[in-house]
């Protein structure tokens, strides 16, 4: 093939990549809509959120193209609520964990997601708690609502332990404050092993390549005996399961 083809059908690739990307986060648009009017009819906040997170997760993720391969699927419905962590490696990852999890969220975002008005609408009403991530202290502090949630809601939570992207796949070291949480809401840890989302939507890069993506739902980490002085200790023993699932 000549390079002007090549080039042509790299540019054209692209472009497509750019459209599904754009359609699978305006679907958060539409998914919020659908909410409303739900909410509207039936007066429900809570039936209108989750048929807007789980229309939002099936959305987005046909839009990007990307096709489930489960394991432990079961694993996802065991215990409940339970504070859902995922190794974090591309903004795909929010489209896949939405449709896996689908009902009764809350979650932990940047604080910059605050500053963008109508996101800022959509992440309220969603239950997403905004952190500023260089301030450890009020984060933690921040996360009070979260607790709030899961003790008087019955909702579950989502955290990113690596607390930002990686690069290029490595697990990065996890921060405390999904244990800590696990540890002041009496509820268990599931671990949410996500293999290749990056190949779908690379780090720095806009646009997203359809594709397969494997998920290990492991069983849930009871956590009834951990304990703040050791949370060192759990923090390690459950990055060791993801590490054993990648194969690191």
């Amino acid at each position: 093939m000549a390079k002007s083809d090549l080039a042509k059908e790299g540019s054209l690739a692209d472009l497509s990549g750019y459209f599904r990307s754009s359609f699978a986060m305006g679907a958060i648009g539409t998914a919020f809509g659908a909410g409303l009017g739900l909410k509207m009819l039936s007066g429900s906040t809570r039936d209108a959120t989750n048929f807007g997170l789980g229309l939002f997760g099936d959305l987005s993720s046909a839009f990007a193209g990307i096709e489930l391969v489960i394991q432990g699927e079961e694993n996802l419905w065991k215990s409940r609520p339970a504070i859902f962590i995922f190794n974090h490696q591309s903004i795909a990852d929010g489209f896949v964990i939405v449709k896996l999890v689908r009902k009764d969220l809350a979650g932990v975002g940047k604080k910059e997601i605050g500053k963008v008005p109508f996101l800022k609408q959509i992440t309220s009403a969603a239950g997403l708690v905004l952190i500023d991530r260089s301030r450890s202290k009020d984060a933690i502090t921040a996360m009070q609502p979260l607790v709030d949630a899961i003790k008087n809601e019955n909702k579950s939570i989502v955290i990113a332990p690596e607390g930002t992207r990686s690069v290029d796949g490595t697990l990065l070291p996890f921060k405390k404050g999904a244990f800590h949480l696990a540890i002041q809401a009496g509820v268990p840890v599931v671990p949410i092993v996500l293999h290749n989302t990056a190949a779908i939507m690379p780090k720095g890069k806009f646009g997203t390549r359809p594709g397969k993506v494997k998920v290990e739902v492991l069983a849930p980490v009871d956590t009834s005996k951990w304990k703040s002085k050791t949370v060192q200790n759990h923090v390690d023993e459950v990055r060791a399961l993801f590490l054993n699932a990648l194969g690191s």
